[in-house]
């Protein structure tokens, strides 16, 4: 009987400090909730105090351009013929009355290729020079030395710096807001900035 009492003593004391570790856990789990929800409580939105300033409030409307030549001058062949040498690149920039092309007539061509000595008393080289009519830069180069063309045939562009502008794609709703004579900002993609004026609007 006392070996019995014993035992069931022993299973009280087991029972009983295994009541007091749940309780001490629950406890714990119970504080650690409970500063998790003062830690959302205590979170605040910033304030900032500034002093009152009386200024001009600007509003910018950003619109899409894309630059090109409005004036431009068409060179052509003046004959039917071949390329003999052209002195010209994209990009450069010529003047009224430069030679850009130099055009060797189909006849000429003809007539050095024969073997036979050509007679010098004609003083016929059937070479033509093709000059710029007006002021620009080469934006565009058809044919190169050697090629044929024909009487008329486009040879190349020049464009007219005083032309270049910038075509803003402007929604209708908006153009109320962009009359002629608005000045405006152009922005390049290097963030350079040129000061502009709107000078009038397309039909489309």
């Amino acid at each position: 009987m006392r070996i019995y009492k014993s035992i069931q003593m022993k299973n009280r004391i087991i029972m009983f400090l295994a009541m007091l570790v749940f309780i001490a856990l629950s406890a714990c789990k119970q504080k650690d909730d409970s500063s998790d929800e003062e830690k959302v409580s205590n979170a605040k939105t910033p304030v900032y105090v500034t002093g009152v300033q009386t200024t001009s409030m600007d509003e910018n409307i950003e619109l899409r351009a894309t630059s090109q030549f409005q004036k431009k001058v068409t060179v052509k062949a003046n004959a039917t013929g071949y390329i003999d040498n052209l002195t010209i690149n994209i990009g450069d920039e010529v003047t009224p009355g430069e030679v850009l092309f130099s055009l060797k007539t189909k006849e000429a061509s003809a007539i050095s290729n024969q073997k036979t000595t050509s007679d010098t008393s004609l003083n016929f080289s059937g070479i033509l020079k093709i000059k710029a009519q007006k002021a620009g830069i080469i934006t565009t180069l058809d044919h190169q030395k050697g090629d044929y063309v024909q009487d008329g045939e486009q040879l190349g562009i020049i464009s007219e710096r005083n032309s270049f502008v910038f075509i803003l794609d402007v929604p209708f709703e908006l153009h109320q807001y962009v009359k002629a004579g608005t000045e405006c900002l152009v922005i390049f993609p290097d963030d350079m900035a040129m000061k502009g004026v709107v000078k009038y609007a397309m039909p489309s």
